[in-house]
Order: C-alpha cells, then structure tokens, then sequence
C-alpha cells in the first residue's frame, strides 16, 4: 500500500526557466511597436498634406507600410510568440533581422552612390557624416544582435526543447 519514495538521487529538479526569451520578447515589442508608431505617423502625415500631390499621397503611405509597419508587425508577432517560447518566435525574429539587414544594405548603397551623384546639394559637414553612421549603428544593432543571439547553439538547442516539451 504504501511505496516508499525514490532515493534523492533520482528526482530530477524542475526545469529552470531562463529569461532571456522574456527579455528579447519585451525588447522585440518595444522596437515593433515603435516601428508601427513611426510607420502610422508618417503614414497619417502624408495623407493629411494638402499640398502634396496625388501621386505623392498614394505611393508614399503604402512605402512608409513597408519599410516601417511591415517590420513592426513581425517583430511583434515573433515577440509574443518569443514570450510564450514557441519555436516559431525565434524564426519570425531572425528572419525580421535577415530581411531589414538586406533592406538597410540596399538603401545605404544607394545613398553612398547618391554622394558621389554631381547633383547639386547642399555641403555636408563632419557632423552630417556622424550623425549618418550613429543612425546606421542604432539601426543595425537589433537585428545583428537578434542574428548573433540566436545563432548560438546553446540558444538553438534551448529552443528545441520548446518543441520537444510541447509534444
């Protein structure tokens, strides 16, 4: 009738959760909800000039989609799905961080060309200059992070087991 319990050598702990999802997950939030933030200002600003052209109030509320909303949305998305460790949430981010890094490589191309351009333009002082590399390191940081961090196989087979402990 009674059993006399396993020897403590045999009880496995609990499972420590760690907290880095709940950390990345509040941080991907935050930035995603800036990038739709900034995305739908610019998006509202436009429609409400009335001076802008009509061509110009179209086009440009369904870019400012793209490159701001669009990002936003995944990275919220691969947040909640990051804060409830479900596989899938560290694939939306990295592929959030692959996509905005390609983007940001094509753009930056383009204005390095656009310099060189002998367009008139007005002369861009020393501070111009780093003011367009700080933008560029803030921009870069998250996804180069995001890619790095999840990399890491000590992250890869953490978020396996997600999977595994859901089966």
């Amino acid at each position: 009738m009674t059993e006399t319990p396993p020897p403590i050598e045999q009880i496995a702990p609990p499972p420590t959760k760690t907290k880095w999802p709940t950390v990345i997950g509040f941080i991907s939030l935050a930035v995603g909800a800036l990038f739709c933030l900034f995305g739908l200002c610019g998006i509202i600003s436009i429609l409400v000039l009335s001076d802008a052209s009509i061509v110009f109030r179209i086009f440009m509320p369904l870019w400012f989609a793209l490159i701001l909303v669009l990002p936003g949305i995944r990275l919220i998305r691969g947040a909640f799905c990051l804060l409830r460790r479900q596989t899938k949430g560290p694939d939306l981010l990295v592929s959030y961080a692959k996509a905005f890094i390609r983007f940001f490589a094509v753009v930056l191309f383009f204005n390095v060309v656009a310099l060189f351009l002998p367009a008139p333009r007005r002369a861009l002082s020393n501070h111009d200059f780093m003011g367009i590399w700080a933008g560029i390191a803030w921009l870069m940081a998250y996804p180069i992070f995001l890619r790095i961090w999840f990399s890491r196989k000590k992250i890869k087979d953490e978020v396996r087991s997600w999977g595994e402990l859901k089966n």
